[in-house]
């Protein structure tokens, strides 16, 4: 039956795993999901998912809730990051605005 809670127990409540959600979101934008939608590959979520879990393995002896608190504080930066970089991605590419000249015809 394999590892999941419902073998385990017999039953299952519905806020088994209420606490994942902050975990998801961060790794999903740590893989360079933008956060408003329309960007991102299946790639990058994988590593981000696999960096996340490397980040939270690695903070295994700290109390759940510095581990949220880290967790939030690297999403909210990721998705600063992603977003600045996004930006100037964007600048880049738009073509340079040329000033309006008049010309005036004289008589």
């Amino acid at each position: 039956c394999g590892a999941s809670v419902v073998c385990e127990y017999g039953s299952a409540k519905s806020d088994v795993f209420n606490t994942l959600e902050l975990t998801v979101i961060a790794a999903v934008v740590l893989g360079g999901v933008k956060v408003t939608g329309g960007h991102g590959h299946v790639a990058g979520v994988l590593l981000g998912v696999i960096t996340l879990a490397a980040l939270l393995s690695g903070l295994n002896r700290v109390a759940a809730e510095w581990r949220d608190t880290i967790t939030g504080g690297l999403l909210i930066l990721v998705a600063i990051v992603n977003e600045t970089t996004l930006r100037q991605a964007a600048r880049q590419t738009l073509p340079a605005q040329r000033p309006a000249v008049a010309i005036e015809l004289g008589e």
